[in-house]
């Protein structure tokens, strides 16, 4: 009988192996499959969040599509004045294309502070005497290959000879940082 105690005794060893083994694989089962769904709501949350940031942008793209039209346009402008000394140059050019005689004309930069967009202004006085024709195409030229410029004063009197007139003009050229 001892040896049917024995193997009982090993015959339960086993069948209890057995069922060990398999609780611990069930254990795990189930712990994979938590681990599963909690990455299928993770998954579900990311792509709801995902869908609601594209209807965001697509919203954003909608309501600033003017604006963005708006800079594709004045970008060849905005980025031609960039710095204070080719704007500066591009005045000067502008004076000497227009062949008008030229009085006086200075430059000064001023820097603005707190404005993200705009670093500085240069600022022109010019003072032009000449025939009208030319000094209103001038001007013309002037605003059309500038066109952020910005006419601070514009003083336009009769000189002394007869279709002359003196011309007294400041105008405001903003720099704008690289874009």
């Amino acid at each position: 009988m001892k040896d049917q105690q024995l193997a009982c005794v090993i015959l339960l060893l086993i069948i209890g192996g057995f069922l060990y083994g398999a609780q611990t694989f069930q254990q795990r089962a189930a712990a994979q499959r938590r681990e599963a769904d909690t990455a299928r709501e993770t998954m579900d949350a990311a792509q709801m969040s995902f869908v609601a940031a594209k209807r965001g942008l697509d919203q954003l793209k909608t309501s600033t599509g003017g604006l963005r039209e708006f800079l594709e346009k004045w970008e060849p402008f905005l980025r031609s004045t960039q710095s204070a000394q080719a704007t500066e140059q591009r005045v000067v050019d502008l004076v000497k294309q227009s062949d008008i005689f030229t009085e006086s004309q200075r430059f000064e930069l001023m820097e603005r502070r707190g404005d993200a967009v705009l670093t500085g202004c240069l600022r022109a006085h010019i003072v032009v005497k000449d025939e009208y024709v030319k000094v209103i195409n001038w001007l013309g030229n002037l605003e059309e290959s500038i066109p952020t410029s910005r006419l601070t004063s514009c003083v336009l009197r009769r000189a002394e000879s007869g279709s002359d007139v003196h011309l007294e003009l400041v105008v405001d050229l903003p720099i704008l940082p690289s874009i």
